[in-house]
């Protein structure tokens, strides 16, 4: 913050392009253009010049009209059939989508179905040496894989999980049709 303050000053007392300037800006708001930093530092005090950048920087790059979210929860007994069919459409239309299940699987696939998370499911393979589909969940959790069960394969903490494995603690998926 004090970097952006410094830059905005120095820009502002000298009116010029200066490299420091656009380092500053596209380090901490690399989604909003030089001018529109500098006329927001004008419009505001220093003191909300952070949540003014913030507010402008986190507004919805998409238009949110006419989006419809999907739903897909397991049946009333059970059956995961419906949710990973719903898994595998969307990921054929190239669509990511939330998952909720149960995190302790992350840690122990043998787990029990207890608790709640909810994490994105990127990708789908099949896995020649268990003969099994596996999804590749990205979690919230960083990007480290030391803490997940040595059973999956992870990367960068995005971990492949296999279907049977999943279908033991999965909840529901949403996504955006």
């Amino acid at each position: 913050m004090v970097r952006l303050l410094v830059a905005v000053d120095r820009y502002q007392a000298n009116r010029k392009d200066c490299n420091c300037c656009k380092s500053a800006f596209n380090s901490l708001f690399p989604n909003l253009e030089e001018q529109k930093i500098l006329d927001i530092s004008r419009a505001v005090s220093r003191d909300a010049l952070l949540k003014a950048l913030s507010d402008e920087a986190c507004k919805p790059r998409i238009k949110m009209d006419n989006i419809e979210v999907g739903f897909k929860g397991k049946s009333f007994l059970g059956d995961t059939t419906e949710v990973f069919n719903e898994i595998d459409t969307q990921l054929n239309r190239r669509n990511i989508l939330g998952m909720a299940y149960n995190a302790k699987l992350l840690y122990n696939k043998e787990a029990k179905d207890f608790g709640g998370h909810m994490s994105v499911v990127v990708g789908r393979r099949y896995n020649r040496q268990n003969g099994e589909c596996e999804y590749l969940i990205r979690n919230s959790w960083g990007r480290g894989c030391s803490s997940y069960d040595a059973h999956y394969t992870c990367e960068a903490g995005n971990i492949w999980m296999p279907k049977s494995v999943l279908a033991k603690g999965i909840h529901n998926v949403i996504y955006i049709k």
